[in-house]
């Protein structure tokens, strides 16, 4: 259907265009289709964390997309966290967690945060370990990936038996290899000091 619009001219007059109304209206619907997809995601699941119960909100569509554990959690009727919209979370720490979902929404995890150095009190060590349990749990499979080559990384001599242990308990086998392989070197490296002191000591008599 076209229908007449009246324009003013440079010369003061004035004119008549036929204009297809329905274009006009598709390209209306257009501009909303593409503007509601410029419109910020709605945050509709609440997260209720750790023993201070704070308060993370998040889209349950990004969470489901990332992590078949919270689709299940959100998607059916059965889970009193799929009615409430809301999942109490009390035995893991807001840092931990505010990683986890930086990690479904794609953000990168940078060095200080991953020290909880941009925490309220920050820590002397890695929420590496905690980050990958928490990822294992919540099943974030690249998460856990990207946790267990961070902590091949962090393998030494200090923590190499603690991660070893981590790795067996939540089958990361290539972690557990290269943690194993360090334990073995300092074993060799204990015994030779040993044996090398038992001989000073016999030279000695």
């Amino acid at each position: 259907m076209n229908r007449r619009e009246m324009f003013d001219t440079p010369s003061g007059g004035v004119y008549w265009v036929a204009k297809d109304s329905g274009r006009h209206d598709r390209e209306r619907e257009d501009r909303e289709d593409q503007s509601e997809e410029r419109r910020p995601v709605v945050d509709d699941v609440l997260l209720v964390v750790g023993v201070r119960k704070v308060e993370l909100r998040c889209n349950w569509y990004v969470l489901a997309e990332a992590s078949q554990y919270f689709r299940d959690m959100f998607s059916g009727n059965d889970w009193k966290e799929s009615r409430e919209k809301t999942a109490v979370i009390p035995d893991v720490e807001p840092d931990v967690m505010t990683l986890v979902l930086k990690a479904a929404y794609g953000m990168k995890l940078v060095e200080r945060e991953l020290h909880g150095k941009m925490a309220d009190r920050p820590r002397p060590f890695s929420l590496v370990p905690s980050l990958f349990i928490a990822a294992d749990r919540f099943q974030f499979t690249e998460l856990k990936k990207q946790c267990e080559r961070r902590l091949v990384a962090e393998l030494d001599e200090q923590n190499c038996v603690p991660i070893w242990h981590l790795a067996r308990r939540f089958s990361a086998t290539w972690l557990e290899s290269k943690a194993l392989s360090l334990i073995s070197r300092e074993n060799v490296k204990a015994n030779e000091l040993r044996i090398f002191a038992m001989l000073q000591s016999i030279r000695a008599r």
